[in-house]
């Protein structure tokens, strides 16, 4: 996206600003470690009644059912109501999303480039986006309703492997339309750390790195660990 990254929290006092942005980290945390949430995150602020009134809140929104989410994934339970109705939160809030969460400009050449073109309005659009989109990734990968064994499972995976790579790709151009100084390359880390491990064609490799090694290199965040790892699957060292 042209332009410079705007602040996700300008009309909120220091401590709730700070406490959405230590829920992101965590997020991200969660998501690359495989593992829930700290019993201190589980605050009265996640349980209230978000106004949507802008972008930032849809943003906002979205943001805390993709922690219900984790919460959910990275748990025991395998409750199938329960899955239902975190699958119907997120399918009412893309249904019912502004206009502004549209894209201002979309290409997809894919014999081209690895990853779409992909430009957005704002700073909390694009964060909305991506969090809606690693929600799908989880949710398709945690289904309780999946086969458990024989070929319909095996075929059913095929599938789900397929959507979830497209999915980690939307997450990672919707971050290089921002710009390489956009935060939202903390959502494309942690897309990859999910599906990283399914792509297998070295020009798709190198761009997921690629992505990485900006989110390291701008914002000093952890990707190393990602990084070997991946590369380790792949064979590469």
């Amino acid at each position: 996206m042209i332009g410079e990254p705007t602040d996700f929290f300008e009309r909120e006092n220091p401590p709730e600003a700070a406490w959405w942005v230590n829920l992101r980290l965590e997020a991200y945390l969660a998501i690359v470690n495989q593992a829930s949430f700290p019993p201190y995150l589980d605050s009265p602020c996640t349980k209230r009644k978000l106004t949507t009134v802008d972008d930032k809140d849809w943003a906002n929104l979205m943001l805390l059912q993709l922690t219900d989410i984790i919460r959910y994934c990275f748990s025991d339970n395998t409750d199938i109501e329960h899955y239902k109705a975190l699958l119907k939160d997120i399918t009412i809030w893309s249904e019912t999303k502004p206009d502004s969460f549209d894209p201002i400009y979309t290409c997809n050449d894919a014999e081209k480039q690895v990853l779409p073109e992909i430009w957005l309005y704002s700073e909390p659009v694009a964060a909305g986006l991506q969090y809606y989109h690693l929600s799908r990734m989880l949710l398709m990968s945690h289904d309780p309703r999946l086969p458990k064994i024989g070929l319909a499972r095996g075929r059913k995976m095929k599938q789900i492997e397929v959507e979830m790579k497209n999915d980690s790709k939307i997450v990672c151009a919707i971050a290089a339309g921002m710009g390489k100084a956009s935060p939202t390359y903390l959502p494309a880390c942690m897309a990859i750390a999910l599906v990283g491990d399914l792509f297998n064609n070295r020009a798709e490799q190198d761009t997921l790195l690629r992505v990485l090694s900006n989110a390291t290199d701008r914002f000093g965040w952890p990707s190393s660990y990602i990084k070997d790892s991946l590369q380790k699957t792949w064979g590469w060292l």
